[in-house]
């Protein structure tokens, strides 16, 4: 499993736009790549998550499953990837990110189900 620790930082917000929301914190952690299930802590609270290792903004953001909380910015969170689903793909449009991440959701909570 890999851990990785930073401050939640405000992103560009095209994951919004397409309906996952997510948090992010910078990723220095080298050959890790593509779309994982996550484990996410924030303080006490532990969610589930769909991770994406963006190495081309060094960015680790994470769609916090369920989540419909406070703002998170300036947050610390901790982010365990605990399973590798895919690789990183570029999207031919939006219609096509929306049906692929939601894949990639479907995934993660078919991993938590079973896990």
């Amino acid at each position: 499993m890999n851990t990785y620790r930073g401050t939640v930082q405000k992103g560009i917000g095209h994951a919004k736009h397409l309906g996952f929301s997510t948090i992010n914190i910078p990723f220095t952690g080298g050959d890790i790549t593509g779309v994982h299930a996550a484990k996410v802590a924030i303080g006490d609270t532990v969610y589930q998550a769909a991770a994406f290792v963006n190495s081309d903004r060094n960015i680790l953001e994470a769609h916090l499953l369920d989540f419909s909380g406070e703002d998170l910015l300036g947050k610390e969170a901790v982010i365990n990837l605990e399973k590798k689903l895919r690789d990183a793909v570029v999207f031919g449009d939006d219609v096509e990110a929306k049906e692929i991440i939601a894949r990639d959701v479907d995934m993660v909570r078919e991993f938590y189900k079973l896990g």
